[in-house]
């Protein structure tokens, strides 16, 4: 008995929940909003472990105790976001991925682990700057929208 696997699907799968492979390399996750058919993009990973985490903080935040994580012994240490906005979920997702590379660094870093983390810190940032943008931002109407 022949058992033929499809090489273009295995290569895209992750062992991971939540979690898939770019063809070039990089790993993404995002995660079903319970009860509605839309998404919530929790980023693109330079691990699997790191899109991993991503995917179980929002999904422990999201559906609690009954969540199927990667990595449920780490569930009590998980970052929880602040709110239920998308946003939010976001940055608690990033700071989970950050605390797995951190997990994994040791003290013989490669250049290319360093890259990664000089990459992923500088989008942590860029999305953290965002969320308090948005925060801080008036909520007003353009002068198009005031009739001048």
């Amino acid at each position: 008995m022949r058992v033929e696997t499809n090489t273009a699907t295995t290569s895209k799968c992750s062992s991971y929940r939540g979690v898939r492979r770019r063809s070039w390399g990089r790993y993404v996750s995002e995660i079903r909003l319970p009860g509605k058919k839309t998404r919530i993009w929790l980023g693109s990973f330079g691990t699997p472990e790191m899109a991993a985490r991503a995917y179980d903080s929002a999904a422990f935040f999201l559906k609690g105790d009954s969540a199927n994580l990667n990595f449920p012994e780490l569930a009590g240490s998980l970052p929880r976001p602040e709110s239920c906005s998308r946003k939010d979920i976001q940055v608690a997702a990033a700071k989970a991925s950050k605390r797995a590379c951190d997990d994994k660094k040791g003290s013989d870093e490669s250049e290319s682990e360093k890259r990664l983390q000089w990459w992923f810190e500088k989008e942590m940032d860029d999305i953290v700057e965002e969320v308090i943008k948005e925060k801080e931002a008036p909520y007003h109407l353009s002068p198009r929208g005031r009739g001048v």
